[in-house]
């Protein structure tokens, strides 16, 4: 179908932009984590007596065959929209809370996001047995060379 311009000549319709096709990738635990040995040492090995205080050393903690981990970083690495945040505790960039991260523009920081609200989330109330509230914040920091962060509490 052709339109008729104002001098009565014909146009051919503006072309609809083509819809970009994207993958979300989910992911996931590495498997060895949800082995019942892993929850027991897990649980067991959070108390008072790990220093500085109690936490955990999760190593190769996703299951990364697809790469996600890479593609996560290279999406932050590209992210525009940090914020700059100084005071006496810390110097830093910032991004806004993921929760508002367009899927179709960073999928795997979405993808990474979901994971963290969802299956991280279910993770750690198993193996610590505390049930954690629904509400997740999530946020993309970056050090530069001369930014810190001090210990403090953020309660305080």
């Amino acid at each position: 179908m052709k339109r008729k311009q104002q001098n009565g000549t014909a146009k051919a319709p503006a072309k609809k932009a083509k819809r970009k096709s994207v993958v979300i990738e989910p992911i996931h635990i590495n498997p060895k984590y949800n082995e019942k040995k892993y929850r027991q040492e897990f649980r067991k090995g959070f108390d008072a007596s790990n220093k500085p205080f109690p936490h955990w050393q999760l190593r190769n903690f996703v299951e990364n065959s697809e790469n996600v981990v890479e593609k996560v970083e290279e999406e932050l690495q590209n992210f525009e929209d940090w914020q700059r945040k100084e005071n006496d505790l810390y110097s830093l960039y910032q991004s806004n809370d993921l929760k508002s991260i367009a899927p179709a523009k960073h999928p795997a920081i979405f993808s990474f996001r979901q994971f963290l609200y969802k299956e991280v989330k279910e993770w750690l109330q198993n193996v610590s047995g505390v049930e954690l509230i629904d509400q997740v914040d999530c946020n993309g920091s970056c050090y530069a060379r001369t930014d810190s962060l001090l210990p403090h509490n953020d309660l305080v």
